[in-house]
Formats: C-alpha cells, structure tokens, sequence
C-alpha cells in the first residue's frame, strides 16, 4: 500500500507539472495580437472630428476595446465596446470623440476577439512577400502574391485591399507555419501517451516495490526525460494565431471547416494548372504525414520499451 501511495502522489505531482507546462503554452499561443487606437488629448476636444473605420475592425459585430484585467485575469483584455459610443454606416464604423478617447478601441486582430480574451497590443511591421488566398461566395478562389505585414491580421488585410465583408483572405505563408508544427504536435501527442502509459505500467509494479525496485527507477527516470521534452516540445510551438479557434485551442470542428476551405480550394486551383497550389499541397501533406508517423512511432517505441522490460524482469524474477 506504502508503495502504491507514493505512486499515486508522485502521478498527481507529474501530472500538475504537465496540466501548468501545457496551460502556459496554450495561454501564449491563443494570446491575440492586436493594434489599438491610442487615444490622445485631441479626441476629447469638443469640436474634435469622428474617428471613421470600415466595419473590418468589429468582430462578430461587436467593437471591442483593450483594457486592463485584474485579480485572477491578469494582462490586457478585450471587453466590448457600448454601441453608444460608435455608429455604423454602411461599410464604415463612426467613432464619437468620447468613444475613441476613452479607451484604446481594437482596430485590427490577428483572429476573432471574445469578451476576456487575452491581447497583446503591439504595431504591426511591413513583412515579406508572400502568397494569399482568396476565398469569395460569388468568385473563384484566387492565389495572388503580395507584401502583407506581420503579424498576420486578416481584417487589416482585407482593409487594405478593399475585400468585401464576406470575403476571406488567408495567408498561405501562416499555413506554411502551421504545417510545419505537426512534427512538433506528433512527438507532443506521443510524449503525452507514453507518460500515460509507463505511470499505468509503473502503477502496477509499485504493488511490490521492494521486488521491483530497479523497473521503477528506471522507468521514473524516463517519466523524466518525457518530462523535459514535453516542455521543450510546447515551449518550440508556435501556432499561427490567424488559424487557431475563438476561445478553445481543441475546437476540432473549427479546424475541419477552415483547413477543409482552404485545402479545398487549393485543390480546385490544382486542378486548373496553378503549381504553387500544388506545391502547397505537396508541403502540407507532407508535413501532416510527418507529424503523424511521429506520433505513432513515438508510441509504439513506449510499448516496445514496456514490453522489453516485463520480459526482462520476468527473466530476472526466474
């Protein structure tokens, strides 16, 4: 019992460890990136003129702004704005001079804001140029290559282009990036499992700690190892923000839907002869492929391990 209480305390432990590792990587990658406008003096002036935008910067039809959390929210947070304080017309969003002074209202996102998200508000710098995706409801999805800014925000994008609301732009250089963190996602997944694993199998042994003594060290020694690479594993990802869900990082039905879009229209642009569509395509599914054999083969290694090791101190025991 003795052995099996220092087990169950030693999983607890391991597994706050891994619960805190992870929560702070999903924190920094669903961390949306945004510029603000900044009020200054001459805002609040009474014969001050309005602040007009085009309807790009609300996102999900509200106006949001950044503001400073407290107690446990700590950081910069995204609160909505009054609809008093602002007027849409049209395509354009009006800002009163008591609405743009007041606070520092978002003007640009690299994704789509919820009451409480956590901002960083910084400048967005002139980037590379880089290939852009074009999706409409009425036309047909277009690969054009262009300088965008960094980071990514597709509704600073959209506005400089003069897209259409219900249009989409996604950045394929962001796809790119994505991709490239399936290896990374696949050695994450296998670590995660085969921690599982070897504390299940450790959790059996620890019935006769005395008789297995050696088994559990070794094996305590690599819950270690997958430890450590599970930190550095989630300190090295990093995700595009413009391709991640509203609020939940495992939203699985948002990523079926946007990569599904996107793959698919890469597909149709294939198949009318674009090479870059294909060759994002090749690169995408490569990188997916990758990802996937690491993760398998990371888990069959931690059963081939298990199971090497219950024949040897079987082996032993005789």
């Amino acid at each position: 019992m003795k052995g099996r209480t220092i087990c169950f305390f030693l999983g607890t432990f391991w597994l706050l460890l891994i619960c805190t590792i992870l929560s702070s990587s999903i924190e920094r990658q669903m961390t949306v990136k945004v510029q603000v406008l900044e009020p200054t003096p001459s805002m609040l002036e009474m014969n001050a003129p309005m602040q007009v935008y085009s309807l790009e910067i609300l996102s999900g039809g509200n106006l949001y702004e950044s503001v400073e959390g407290s107690e446990w929210e700590s950081g910069f947070r995204a609160e909505i704005v009054p609809p008093e304080l602002y007027i849409t017309e049209g395509n354009e969003i009006m800002l009163s001079p008591e609405g743009a002074g007041l606070s520092e209202k978002i003007l640009y996102r690299t994704k789509e804001l919820f009451p409480g998200a956590v901002v960083q508000k910084l400048m967005p710098i002139q980037g590379k140029e880089g290939l852009y995706l074009t999706l409409s409801p009425k036309k047909e999805p277009q690969l054009s290559s262009m300088t965008g800014k960094e980071p990514y925000m597709e509704n600073l994008q959209k506005e400089e282009l003069g897209l259409l609301p219900e249009e989409r732009l996604y950045s394929m250089t962001e796809l790119k990036n994505f991709s490239n963190m399936f290896l990374f996602l696949g050695l994450l997944l296998a670590s995660l499992a085969s921690t599982l694993f070897i504390w299940i199998y450790s959790w059996k042994l620890s019935k006769n700690v005395r008789k297995h003594k050696t088994p559990l060290l070794v094996n305590g020694g690599v819950l270690t190892l997958l430890l450590l690479g599970i930190y550095k594993l989630a300190a090295a990802l990093q995700l595009p923000s413009s391709l991640l869900p509203k609020e939940n990082i495992l939203d699985l039905e948002h990523y079926r839907e946007t990569f599904g879009f996107v793959l698919k229209a890469l597909e149709k642009l294939q198949q009318m002869g674009n090479e870059e569509a294909e060759k994002i395509l090749e690169m995408f599914q490569h990188n997916l492929h990758l990802g996937c054999l690491a993760a398998i083969l990371g888990i069959l290694g931690c059963c081939i391990f298990i199971i090497v090791e219950t024949r040897i101190r079987k082996k032993c025991s005789l």
